[in-house]
């Protein structure tokens, strides 16, 4: 039922547009996660300092992964119609 109120405020164009947004974020943050344990291992940077920072990508790479699931679900209910 929440599908098809999604369904019919957003269109499948723009929830395409949105997952690919997301994917993109998504796969920044990844990048921006390895490029900071290069940073430590390298010794530029303070284990500490990256910690919080890989804690605060790693909660966004989460939350991000939850609306792909549900941009996924949404886009595949629209698919049913």
């Amino acid at each position: 039922m929440r599908f098809a109120v999604v369904r019919r405020h957003l269109s499948l164009e723009r929830l395409i547009s949105e997952r690919a947004r997301v994917a993109h974020d998504i796969s920044n943050i990844a990048s921006g996660i390895e490029d900071m344990l290069a940073l430590v291992a390298a010794r530029q940077i303070t284990s500490d300092r990256a910690d919080c920072v890989v804690a605060q990508c790693r909660e966004e790479h989460r939350m991000l992964g939850d609306r792909l699931e549900l941009l996924d679900a949404a886009i595949a209910e629209c698919g049913k119609f």
